[in-house]
């Protein structure tokens, strides 16, 4: 699965994105902290155009995201995602246990499903700190494990990528890949190795992290590696 992120700051640009990314991927993550405001009408007005499982997030400055505030308004944000419609919400793992808890009961009521994320942002753990880690985010039972790090050094993929292994065996639906411009590979590969999704831009300039390639090179790439793994 190709999620494409949208990432504007404002309506009628999201809703733009919104509707060239119905035509491109498999999901839509919106960008919920992209938003300086966003009332809860125009937030349905968002999901509702999303003609694909659309993934809302409100990613924290801490992990690389623009939402400065704390974590209970961030969790009623997503929150009210699920109230109004949102298939996934991705809540990261460093959130508050019992805001956690209290974001799973509110969506399996509502139907929707919980990625639960971690974004290492400045370099990659090593392999046995990233294995405990998977380890003890699995014990949350969300439905997607979502673990991204950043790659310093090309090598830094196959550490990523070695979690997959893990994921399989314990029966984790994983989405795993490094940023940065040395994280490509793995971005690309995570789908031959059983990865649940990886992202990709609308175009130059729309990316929502570093190293991240449009939706139509990733299509592009998985296409000809399909052909010859």
């Amino acid at each position: 699965m190709i999620i494409v992120p949208v990432v504007a700051m404002n309506m009628p640009d999201a809703l733009a994105q919104v509707k060239a990314a119905n035509k491109v991927c498999d999901a839509i993550e919106l960008r919920l902290d992209y938003f300086k405001k966003l009332g809860e009408h125009e937030l349905s007005r968002l999901i509702a155009a999303c003609k694909k499982p659309c993934i809302c997030t409100c990613r924290s400055a801490k992990e690389g995201g623009r939402f400065e505030g704390p974590d209970n308004v961030r969790v009623q944000v997503l929150r009210s995602a699920i109230k109004n419609g949102a298939h996934y919400v991705d809540i990261e793992f460093e959130t508050k246990p019992s805001l956690r808890k209290s974001l799973y009961k509110y969506a399996k009521v509502r139907r929707a499903k919980v990625i639960l994320s971690k974004h290492c942002t400045t370099h990659t753990p090593p392999l046995k700190e990233l294995r405990a880690l998977l380890e003890r985010m699995r014990k949350d039972n969300a439905h997607v494990v979502k673990i991204v790090a950043k790659a310093n050094k090309h090598d830094d993929n196959k550490v990523i990528l070695a979690l997959f292994k893990d994921a399989s065996r314990k029966r984790v639906r994983l989405i795993a890949f490094c940023m940065g411009d040395l994280g490509k590979d793995s971005r690309i590969l995570s789908r031959f190795i059983g990865g649940f999704a990886t992202f990709a831009s609308l175009g130059k300039g729309l990316e929502s992290a570093q190293g991240q390639i449009s939706v139509q090179e990733m299509r592009k790439m998985h296409t000809e590696l399909g052909a010859v793994l």
